[in-house]
């Protein structure tokens, strides 16, 4: 319950402007993992997507990234060409 709790209150946090990309990526890996949990993969793969666009090099070798993703990776049976995409610049 605690990760379903965490998502739901996560969608109303506005983080703080000037906040350093590796705080926002990593606000956003935690978050695509309480959405894993949660079982909402749509949202958790977007959340992924934003902590890409935060800071790049960062999450492309965040241990909670890579364990999400492979998370989301095992819950599909069909993937969007976006989420293969993603394990390819993952190098997964």
């Amino acid at each position: 319950m605690r990760s379903s709790r965490a998502s739901f209150c996560a969608r109303a946090v506005a983080l703080p402007k000037g906040w350093p990309a590796s705080r926002r990526s990593h606000h956003y890996a935690d978050l695509a993992r309480a959405q894993m949990w949660t079982g909402d993969l749509d949202a958790s793969f977007q959340s992924l997507l934003r902590a890409r666009k935060a800071a790049p090099q960062q999450a492309k070798y965040h241990p909670t990234v890579r364990e999400t993703y492979t998370g989301l990776e095992a819950a599909r049976r069909r993937l969007p060409d976006t989420f293969l995409s993603y394990g390819s610049w993952l190098g997964i």
